[in-house]
């Protein structure tokens, strides 16, 4: 198995599990489900004032990884906004939906960015 192969089954099975069980997730244990399954208050809650809610990272992390797109796709490096892409730290039933749909778009379409592009 090459590398991008490696990279993408790594990141499937992380957000997605894996009935297999092969990395380190056996069965469904994976992220995605798990979100999709936490109410939203639950998501909301900040453990302390300096930590950020899960549904902070959720956002945090979708930003991330649609800049890494964006670079994929177009070529050129975006300067992130770091703390713009933890703004938003509070979710009711309808955001939460969309941050984890989100979560799971950007991470699907970084798979086929990874698949695509040739590397030296």
């Amino acid at each position: 198995m090459d590398w991008k192969s490696s990279w993408t089954a790594l990141v499937s099975e992380t957000l997605n599990g894996n009935d297999k069980g092969t990395w380190y997730v056996e069965g469904r244990e994976a992220l995605l489900p798990i979100l999709r399954s936490m109410p939203p208050a639950q998501a909301s809650a900040r453990p302390s004032e300096k930590i950020n809610s899960i549904a902070g990272h959720v956002h945090h992390t979708a930003y991330y990884m649609e800049l890494a797109i964006s670079w994929f796709t177009t070529g050129t490096e975006e300067k992130g906004d770091w703390d713009g892409s933890w703004k938003i730290q509070t979710v009711d039933a309808e955001s939460w939906k969309a941050a984890v749909d989100r979560l799971e778009s950007a991470a699907d379409r970084l798979k086929e960015c990874v698949a695509a592009k040739e590397f030296s």
